[in-house]
């Protein structure tokens, strides 16, 4: 498992999420996504997917809970 310190980070990102009671927007970074997305996965990975810059991923709240509706696109980076 992830060392207690990450796992505490990761609770508090989904715990905000889940607070939300209306359309909200997040304006994040690559991190907080992967928490977003591995756990609408139910992945325990720490790197889901490589969101591009400005991508939008869009989650949404039913009565069971947080799902992921859409990945944002991507990123095709070339390292030379």
């Amino acid at each position: 498992g992830q060392a207690e310190p990450l796992q505490r980070w990761r609770s508090g990102i989904l715990k905000i999420l889940k607070a939300q009671t209306e359309d909200t927007i997040f304006f994040t970074h690559f991190m907080v996504l992967n928490v977003i997305v591995g756990a609408l996965e139910n992945s325990e990975k720490i790197v889901s997917f490589r969101p591009d810059n400005c991508a939008i991923t869009k989650v949404g709240l039913t009565e069971d809970g947080l799902k992921l509706l859409e990945k944002g696109r991507e990123a095709v980076t070339v390292v030379r």
